[in-house]
């Protein structure tokens, strides 16, 4: 697989986590409003949450979730992780459409509740754009249609449009907007000409919530900045932006450690930053280059070590990259 290859499934795996964070997950407490007019949820919807973003595990989700359509269904959380979990643990299409058109039911029957609040008319859209995004990943995984995709855009962006206007209206600035918002204008900033993703990233830090997730994303914008700084051979942007990037995910990592798809982060982080010398600026590396190397391979062992909680797709693609830098190490290592 190439790596324009990769890069596309790594954008479609974070939309797809994008469509799960369009949530009001709690434990201990709603994680996107504290104690601030909480939205509650079931157990189990809450630990399949938790297993994905805190723990990666998927199966572990995939478990819960199971549980909580049977007794929590009414949210539409739930059945937006199920669909999720059926793109990335089985790639079974047909379970997750059928899990799309649940999540927006559920959603639809959100705003027509009688006295709507804003916040949960602020939900109801949003799990409506998530529904349509995952309408959109399975017209798209069958046909290739690049115009029904494009029509499918274009009616997310409307639900989170809608979204946004109620939120400005009752100035909520809502914190799951936010971080809804901040992912898909960081993805779009990052992989968009004459967009700029330091101002998206400003934004996110400063009005998304919770900050495990914002720095997650954050470090995959850093990553991506710095891939493009060296495929235009800027050696000096490279490694500013992989610095960054190692900064936030190691953040994302203290909240939640031993997440093995942070770990996987970090690996390609510190995979790319060890090459930037040799790859990009055409000079030895340097003992610290190929420390920084070492140190990735670890880290995307120590992934690999969990695979069986990984996303189906994962565990060859990490695989991959592990291969790459064992092979420059042969060459470049003591």
């Amino acid at each position: 697989m190439n790596r324009l290859r990769q890069r596309g499934l790594a954008i479609v795996s974070s939309s797809i986590l994008l469509v799960s964070l369009g949530s009001t997950a709690a434990w201990a407490g709603d994680p996107f409003r504290g104690d601030r007019n909480p939205s509650n949820i079931g157990d189990h919807t809450e630990a399949a949450f938790e297993a994905i973003f805190a723990e990666g595990n998927y199966r572990a989700a995939l478990h819960h979730i199971q549980m909580a359509l049977r007794t929590e269904g009414s949210d539409p959380l739930a059945p937006a992780i199920r669909a999720s979990l059926a793109y990335n643990l089985d790639s079974d299409l047909e379970t997750m459409q059928q899990y799309a058109e649940a999540t927006k039911t559920a959603a639809q029957a959100l705003l027509d509740r009688p006295n709507v609040s804003p916040q949960d008319q602020i939900r109801g859209n949003l799990y409506l754009a998530a529904g349509t995004f995952l309408d959109g990943v399975y017209t798209w995984e069958n046909d290739k249609d690049y115009v029904s995709a494009a029509l499918t855009v274009q009616e997310v962006f409307r639900y989170i449009n809608a979204a946004e206007r109620i939120d400005d209206e009752a100035d909520l600035n809502d914190p799951e907007l936010n971080l809804v918002k901040g992912y898909i204008e960081l993805l779009l900033s990052v992989n968009l000409p004459m967009s700029s993703p330091e101002n998206a990233i400003a934004q996110f830090e400063a009005s998304a919530r919770p900050r495990y997730l914002v720095d997650r994303g954050i470090a995959i914008a850093y990553r991506d900045i710095g891939y493009k700084a060296g495929k235009a051979e800027d050696a000096t942007k490279a490694r500013n932006a992989y610095r960054n990037a190692l900064n936030h995910v190691n953040n994302s990592l203290d909240a939640t450690p031993g997440n093995p798809e942070l770990l996987y982060l970090k690996a390609q982080i510190l995979h790319e930053l060890g090459k930037v010398n040799q790859g990009v600026a055409k000079q030895d590396p340097t003992p610290s280059d190929v420390a920084q190397v070492e140190e990735a391979l670890d880290l995307f062992n120590q992934a690999l070590a969990a695979r069986a909680q990984l996303p189906v797709s994962l565990p060859g693609q990490i695989e991959r990259e592990r291969n790459i830098a064992q092979t420059w190490l042969n060459t470049h290592g003591n």
